[in-house]
């Protein structure tokens, strides 16, 4: 009888460890939590890199990791595929004004699903406030509800967002005038960029001549997209390539892609022109009288004695020379500019007396940023979006009066850490090598400051494991 129990309770160990590995392989909950603390080992999640901007610190007890610089970057291993992942920070901030956790969408080039971690600016604005999740601050309480404020918002340029947006579409005046004369113009942009233009008429039409410079190697096919106010696909106009795909350094002829769509509803559209740098676009062909650049756009050649002129309602501004043939005085409004080597980030911002600020550029090869949208000339210049809330966000001068966001404060412990909580829908993260790639941001981030991480929390959901669903993993049919 002895040996009887014996046999039973050695042939009920692997039972019992198969039946815990296929339980945790299962998840029948649907809900499975990891946590890292920095300087312990993970085998879901990696640690804080790199180590440039990353050095790990020990200070009353605590292990943390201390992150100086933009960005920081981690690894999530998934167990299995999920439907969403929760990703919460343990963190003390020193004097970074916005932190934000994005996971990586695509990797070429890399793009972030980016989500709110931390906002001083909203956190320290004493504005009055309505809703619940997602917020509306007003500088003086004109409306009683989130509802009531999408219905009848103010004009675009009273408003900022912050990881939300407008649901109203933008309307003009009836009266105003929003088709032109076609006339071909200069379009000195370099390589791909994004167009927003408000439609009222028979037919969206752009028509653009460019040439292949052929300097890097492979196909260079240009694609123009068109998404309507809501980012639903419209329509689409290709280029294709002209067939040398060498680093050949010989510009091809001139070749033309257009974009030409009727019965259309009034409204903002926009188009994603598609293009490698090695295109560069020379002219333009449009009826379309109001119509704009989203930051950022690369400015080609400027020829001798015909500098390239841009205008916009952003005050913030930023250059960058992608090459030495870039460095160069900047005017901005009357002010001298200078970008003095390649490959760095020079900011300035505009203190004309107007809110339309003129950008020269008189030897072309810069890349130009902008908060605000960006034309070439005054009268195609229109404000298509609200404001975006960036760190650098003057609330006064650029007269903004309402906030819309769908930003939650962190909660802050009793021994002082705070901890937030980014929520990421995992279609739309990349997964490669079974890992997902999550990136830390600080953008605008102040000399001195820093940000010390000391826990990450990861929470992966999908539906409850049923008694139906575990009847596929059987070899038998119950």
């Amino acid at each position: 009888m002895r040996r009887c129990w014996r046999h039973l309770v050695l042939a009920s160990v692997p039972a019992a460890l198969l039946f815990f590995l296929l339980w945790q392989t299962l998840i029948p909950s649907g809900t499975f939590s990891v946590s890292s603390k920095i300087g312990t080992l993970s085998p879901f999640i990696d640690r804080l890199l790199p180590d440039q901007r990353v050095a790990m610190m020990e200070e009353d007890g605590d292990t943390f990791a201390r992150v100086t610089g933009d960005p920081a970057f981690f690894f999530v291993h998934p167990p299995r595929r999920f439907d969403s992942v929760d990703v919460t920070v343990t963190y003390k901030n020193k004097d970074a004004p916005v932190l934000e956790l994005g996971g990586l969408a695509t990797a070429a080039p890399e793009v972030y699903d980016l989500n709110p971690l931390q906002q001083n600016l909203l956190n320290g604005l004493d504005w009055p406030r309505v809703g619940e999740g997602q917020t509306l601050y007003q500088r003086d309480p004109r409306y009683g509800s989130i509802d009531e404020f999408q219905r009848k918002p103010p004009m675009r340029d009273r408003m900022a967002v912050y990881h939300t947006g407008i649901s109203s579409p933008l309307i003009l005046d009836g009266d105003q005038e929003t088709i032109v004369p076609v006339v071909s113009r200069d379009y000195s942009v370099r390589g791909g960029h994004q167009i927003k233009t408000f439609f009222r008429g028979r037919e969206l039409q752009f028509d653009f001549a460019y040439v292949d410079e052929n300097k890097r190697q492979g196909s260079d096919p240009v694609v123009l997209r068109l998404f309507d106010r809501l980012n639903q696909p419209v329509a689409e106009g290709r280029g294709e390539d002209d067939g040398e795909v060498g680093e050949t350094g010989k510009a091809a002829k001139k070749r033309f892609v257009s974009l030409r769509v009727p019965s259309l509803g009034e409204g903002v559209y926009t188009i994603d022109v598609e293009a490698s740098e090695d295109i560069v676009f020379q002219t333009v062909e449009t009826p379309q009288r109001f119509w704009v650049f989203t930051s950022p756009i690369l400015l080609s050649y400027a020829y001798e004695g015909y500098p390239i002129q841009l205008v916009t309602f952003g005050p913030h501004l930023a250059f960058e020379a992608p090459t030495a043939q870039g460095v160069q005085r900047m005017v901005v409004d009357d002010a001298l500019v200078s970008v003095s080597t390649p490959f760095t980030r020079v900011k300035t911002t505009a203190v004309g007396l107007s809110n339309r600020h003129t950008i020269t550029s008189y030897a072309g090869d810069i890349r130009v940023i902008s908060d605000g949208p960006i034309a070439f000339d005054d009268s195609s210049l229109f404000m298509p979006d609200a404001w975006r809330l960036l760190p650098e966000t003057d609330l006064d001068a650029q007269e903004i009066d309402f906030i819309l966001t769908d930003y939650t404060p962190p909660t802050v412990t009793p021994d002082g850490w705070s901890t937030a909580t980014a929520t990421f829908d995992a279609s739309t993260l990349l997964l490669k090598d079974g890992a997902w790639k999550f990136a830390l941001s600080l953008p605008s981030l102040p000399g001195g400051a820093f940000v010390d991480v000391k826990q990450i929390d990861v929470t992966f959901h999908r539906p409850p494991f049923s008694f139906s669903d575990l009847k596929r993993f059987l070899p038998w049919n119950l």
